[in-house]
């Protein structure tokens, strides 16, 4: 293996491939870069990593790959907020955006994040990072579209906006309003469709150019020396890493209970907390202040609390104020922490919660005929090529086939919110639902 990209929405796997000769992975998150590293590729290059919803890529893994000498660059997004925290440890980083953050320019995490679709309509971006809004409200004042003044205001109203609703219709429709005062909005209306910039693109093009240049001229790379300390989490994470656990039995009972999604969910709370109420009491997690800052941004796109109005309506009819919001979302972020440490454990609470359940017999009973139909089938973990369709056919066929619901807007999010270790493990078990539904089928004709 030469290179390793991991990119999303930012830029296209076609434009990555017509500049380098790389491997292009899902946008990064916990885990991903410790199993590449793993591999020893010659470089590692980050531009997307998942901010919400599943555990964002740790900076130990990134330690652990600069250590083993492997050199990893980052840039435009999650890439650049890692490298801007990382450079003096030797991560590589390229670009604007990168040397925004690295200068104390910007600090939060929400200037690079957009709300984006799966990795099937090739992580198409449904909303504006905030760092493309700022870069283009500067050329269009540099080019004297708009003056400082009004881009200034724009900037603070953009910067209100939850990034899932980050788009220049809405910016633009919101300053517009008769309470914004008159403002005359037409000539950056019409100059946004050549003028607009997408920094994060560009900084993702520059990262390509410099991993290119950096291996063609098989540049000498030595980190700065630094002691590389294995700790508990990190000896967590490896654990982790090495893949599901669970027997098939389990799996096949768990994934039962998966084609319910809520269901699972209120299972899932339910035996962490039964878990958590019997064991020796642990350190509380200390909340960051930009997990916290995500997961209310989470929270607020989830209920479609999008404006400051609707979050205080919600918060009156729930008798919360400020303080009461902030430790409900910090108690979610602490359960989720603690769910993610114990993750083994809670499975193994689920699967207890389930034996005292009157259908438990009915799910045992099916596991162990979806046990034998893999069997006659010849492998316990199909992949969707052994059944001659592509992914999208079989993910279409589980979420609006078998569940009935939309296949999600984040279906990398979906995956790790119901605890599959990665998207090949959703894959498998997408697969085995189709082969035993397919048995199903034909026995009932």
């Amino acid at each position: 293996m030469s290179i390793v990209i991991f990119a999303g929405p930012t830029i296209s796997q076609a434009r990555i491939l017509d500049t380098i000769d790389a491997e292009v992975l899902p946008p990064v998150c916990m885990g991903d870069v410790y199993r590449v590293a793993k591999r020893q590729p010659r470089a590692i290059g980050i531009v997307d990593g998942y901010f919400d919803g599943v555990p964002s890529v740790w900076h130990k893994e990134i330690l652990w790959a600069l250590d083993s000498g492997i050199p990893v660059f980052g840039a435009a997004s999650m890439g650049a907020l890692r490298a801007a925290e990382l450079h003096p440890f030797g991560m590589i980083g390229i670009g604007r955006i990168y040397e925004a953050f690295r200068d104390g320019e910007l600090e939060d995490d929400d200037e690079v994040a957009v709300h984006h679709g799966p990795g099937e309509v090739g992580y198409v971006s449904l909303s504006e990072a905030m760092v493309n809004i700022r870069a283009t409200l500067a050329r269009a004042v540099d080019e004297q579209t708009i003056d400082q003044t009004l881009a200034d205001a724009l900037v603070r109203s953009a910067k209100d906006l939850a990034y899932p609703e980050r788009n220049w219709d809405s910016l633009l429709d919101q300053a517009a309003t008769p309470t914004s005062g008159a403002v005359d909005l037409g000539p950056l209306r019409d100059w946004l469709p050549d003028g607009r910039v997408d920094q994060k693109h560009s900084d993702a093009v520059a990262m390509l150019a410099a991993i290119k240049h950096h291996l063609d001229h098989e540049q000498e790379w030595t980190a700065p020396v630094f002691e590389f300390e294995w700790t508990v989490m990190w000896d967590q994470l490896v654990n982790r890493s090495a893949g599901p656990q669970q027997s098939l039995h389990t799996r096949l009972i768990l994934d039962q209970v998966r084609r319910d999604p809520a269901t699972y969910q209120q299972l899932r709370l339910r035996a962490a907390h039964k878990l958590f109420a019997s064991a020796p009491a642990k350190p509380e997690h200390t909340v960051d202040p930009g997990d916290l800052k995500r997961a209310l941004t989470r929270f607020r796109a989830d209920n479609g609390l999008y404006s400051r109005r609707a979050l205080d309506e919600w918060m009156a009819n729930n008798g919360l104020d400020e303080n009461g919001l902030e430790t409900m979302i910090a108690d979610k972020v602490r359960l989720e922490a603690n769910i993610a440490d114990a993750a083994e454990d809670v499975s193994s609470q689920m699967l207890e919660e389930l034996e005292r359940d009157e259908h438990y017999g009915e799910l045992a009973a099916e596991a162990e005929q979806m046990t034998a139909v893999l069997q006659r089938f010849g492998c316990s973990d199909p992949a969707p090529d052994d059944l001659g369709l592509s992914t999208t056919q079989l993910t279409l066929w589980y979420f609006e086939g078998l569940l009935e619901i939309p296949v999600p807007d984040d279906l990398d999010a979906f995956v790790r919110e119901n605890d599959y270790f990665n998207r090949a493990e959703f894959e498998q078990m997408m697969t085995r639902q189709y082969i035993w539904f397919q048995h199903k089928l034909e026995k009932s004709r």
